[in-house]
């Protein structure tokens, strides 16, 4: 309740009958208690016994134990025996999405320094990443791919040569046209 800064005499007779009842509730408390030994508050009491019973929980909750069997082998064991691997049966999951193995010299580069230093997982990537899809992949996986997929072949060994002092669009070149489709026969654009 916000504070009225005209009070009328019935507002200001309510406000003095209660700081009159508080006092009064203070003095009979006080009579009340008067040769009585002070208690502290019982905060603290309310507080150590809730730690107990968290400490009971606690104790009555068990973890599984966990098996000292987890990796049985040591990391240059582990490197060694997917090393070991017949080349047959690790392309089996490549196979069935269409992707040719990794070469072995890139497939090295996994385990040679680690990726903050530009080396292993990192150079691995990048490597592979640097490949085109139709180099990592025997058949487009998604309808995106198709566009452009062997394109080399289309246009030839030579394909495109990139100018010395322009850019130009791969795109337009090969199969887009502003106008409508176009076919081309002999070098000549024509339209339909």
């Amino acid at each position: 309740m916000s504070r009225n800064p005209f009070p009328t005499t019935q507002m200001q007779n309510l406000w003095k009958e209660t700081i009159e009842k508080e006092a009064h509730a203070r003095l009979m408390a006080f009579n009340r208690l008067r040769g009585k030994p002070r208690t502290r508050s019982n905060h603290a009491e309310v507080v150590q016994h809730r730690r107990d019973l968290n400490k009971q929980a606690l104790l009555t909750i068990q973890l599984p134990d966990i098996p000292e069997t987890r990796h049985p082998m040591l990391k240059t064991e582990f490197v060694m025996a997917s090393h070991s691997v017949p080349p047959d049966d690790a392309c089996d999951d490549l196979q069935d999405v269409g992707m040719r193995p990794v070469l072995p010299l890139v497939k090295d580069t996994l385990y040679e320094g680690y990726s903050k230093l530009g080396r292993g997982r990192k150079l691995y990537l990048r490597m592979r990443n640097d490949k085109k899809p139709e180099d990592k992949f025997i058949y487009p996986l998604c309808s995106s791919w198709e566009y452009g997929w062997r394109l080399r072949d289309a246009l030839g060994q030579d394909g495109l040569q990139r100018p010395k002092y322009a850019s130009y669009a791969i795109i337009e070149d090969t199969f887009y046209s502003n106008q409508g489709t176009g076919v081309v026969h002999d070098g000549c654009v024509m339209q339909h």
